[in-house]
């Protein structure tokens, strides 16, 4: 006399919560598309070779963009915008931006005269 179980099961199964991650570049402002690495990190890790770039169907959560090398050359990394941290959100997006300014260095120089020199 034991118990008898029915055959039938039944299951409820939840899609994945995803969105979509987007970088993008910019040099001195003006939009900018080339090779360079940067580490989505969050719930999934993502490592990224140029920009712009879209990662669709990426787990909801929270990814910080850090920049690993690459970009313009004679440029360096000024900020990540509109932050290196954000939030992804069911069927949302989110965007980085990468923003590059052209390395300038100054010098300054004074030419004179070698007759002149005795004077300084």
């Amino acid at each position: 006399n034991g118990t008898s179980y029915g055959n039938d099961m039944s299951f409820t199964t939840t899609a994945a919560s995803t969105g979509t991650i987007g970088v993008n570049a910019t040099l001195d402002g003006a939009s900018w598309s080339g090779s360079v690495n940067y580490t989505l990190t969050g719930t999934e890790t993502i490592n990224g070779t140029s920009a712009p770039a879209t990662f669709s169907g990426k787990l909801t959560g929270t990814y910080t963009l850090t920049y690993n090398s690459g970009g313009q050359v004679n440029a360096i990394l000024s900020s990540i915008t509109p932050s290196a941290t954000q939030t992804l959100q069911t069927n949302g997006t989110i965007t980085f931006t990468l923003a590059f300014g052209k390395d300038y260095v100054y010098f300054e120089y004074v030419l004179l005269r070698t007759d002149e020199l005795d004077k300084i």
